[in-house]
Formats: structure tokens, C-alpha cells, sequence
């Protein structure tokens, strides 16, 4: 994957991402690790979701 082709709040989410999968002691970041990632970003999808009547606390608590 070319990361200098991502935006870059979504390189941001990957970091985060990477970081909360080795917090996990997960050798691979897994898609739960990437949408929790970009819903706790401040001007992430969250809200949008939101707003399409995802229950979105509900959501992270899920993944």
C-alpha cells in the first residue's frame, strides 16, 4: 500500500489503528482496529453516522 496516496486524516487513523492493535498484543491490525481508529477522530465519520441513526457508542463497544 503506497500511504503517500492516503489522506491524510486516514494515515492518521492508521497509526491509531497500529497502536491500539499492539496495545491488543494483535500482530495485525484488523478492521475493528481501523473503524474504531477513524470514529474517535474529532472530524471522522462519527458524525455522519450519527446522523444516518447509527448507534454509534454502541458501535465502539462492539468492536
Amino acid at each position: 500500500m503506497r500511504q503517500d496516496k492516503l489522506t491524510t486524516k486516514f494515515q492518521e487513523a492508521l497509526s491509531d489503528a497500529q497502536s491500539l492493535a499492539l496495545g491488543s498484543d494483535n500482530a495485525y491490525i484488523e478492521p475493528a482496529h481501523l473503524l474504531v481508529a477513524m470514529l474517535r477522530q474529532d472530524d471522522g465519520p462519527r458524525a455522519l453516522l450519527e446522523r444516518a441513526g447509527v448507534n454509534v457508542p454502541g458501535l465502539l463497544q462492539a468492536a
